[in-house]
């Protein structure tokens, strides 16, 4: 009976640390202040996206970056222009 309770409770303790996940703080601007900030988050997904005017063409320049669940360190999706 003793095993099996020690059994038990080390099997509980190693489920808990496998779950205890990290994503990470949240990436900082790439390039200064940022003209805008976009978050989006659904469910563990999340993203933020940062937006920098260019004045000479008149687009947004963006960098995105996301972490798919509590376990998934933040990274690089896309980088990009839009008018």
């Amino acid at each position: 009976m003793k095993k099996l309770l020690f059994l038990l409770l080390l099997l509980c303790s190693c489920h808990s640390s496998v779950l205890d996940c990290d994503r990470g703080n949240i990436p900082s601007p790439p390039w200064g202040t940022p003209s805008d900030t976009t978050w989006y988050e659904d469910h563990e997904y999340m993203s933020i996206t940062y937006w920098y005017f260019n004045p000479e063409n008149n687009e947004m320049h963006y960098k995105r970056y996301v972490s798919e669940d509590e376990c998934d360190e933040w990274h690089p999706d896309s980088e990009g222009w839009e008018k």
